[in-house]
């Protein structure tokens, strides 16, 4: 979990964004009838540089090496169930690529497993595609780190999808696999 001393940091750099404008949908080639949603969200749209595992860093306009390797995202910002912000995720619509600032969440919506349940409907709803989860005005989760999100829904008895295929899919990948035990040669008797 992100330290108190990066809240600060993460409301600046996510107020100083600039929201999202029909422009940018046409830009990033998305539905303006979207740009409602996005505005329930708050997105914001910024160029960034999409590096391995699930993360992203912005570009710096004085790097004309790293402008070359940018892409026009929708960026998010992910708070706890209490509104405390923990991370920004960035998704580009064009390559469909999604990372994290910090590296610490896990899911678009990923509040919706902890706070106080408020929805007549209690089991949380997973999309597929973060235009799904728009659609659904950000209500339930999309899941870009696997390997996180098997931890954080270990205990959580119900999710609801919408297609059976994607349901499987879901159910396969959330599942925590054991380790391999071994026997340490050193610990065997005799040995």
């Amino acid at each position: 979990m992100a330290d108190d001393a990066n809240l600060p940091y993460l409301e600046t750099i996510f107020d100083a964004l600039p929201p999202v404008d029909e422009i940018d949908l046409r830009v990033l080639g998305l539905d303006p009838l979207l740009a409602y949603y996005l505005r329930l969200v708050c997105a914001r749209v910024a160029e960034v540089f999409f590096e391995r595992l699930n993360r992203f860093s912005f570009i710096s306009e004085d790097d004309p090496e790293a402008l070359a390797g940018c892409e026009l995202a929708l960026l998010f910002l992910i708070c706890t169930p209490r509104g405390i912000p923990i991370d920004i995720v960035a998704w580009s619509p064009q390559s469909g690529r999604i990372g994290t600032l910090d590296g610490v969440a896990w899911a678009l919506g990923q509040e919706w497993l902890l706070r106080p349940n408020l929805d007549p409907d209690p089991v949380p709803m997973v999309y597929e595609t973060v235009p799904q989860w728009l659609e659904a005005r950000g209500r339930g989760l999309v899941i870009f780190d696997w390997d996180a999100a098997a931890f954080e829904v270990a205990g959580v008895p119900r999710l609801a999808v919408a297609d059976l295929d994607f349901g499987k899919q879901l159910q396969q990948r959330l599942t925590l696999q054991p380790p391999q035990i071994v026997i340490s040669a050193s610990l065997v008797k005799g040995g």
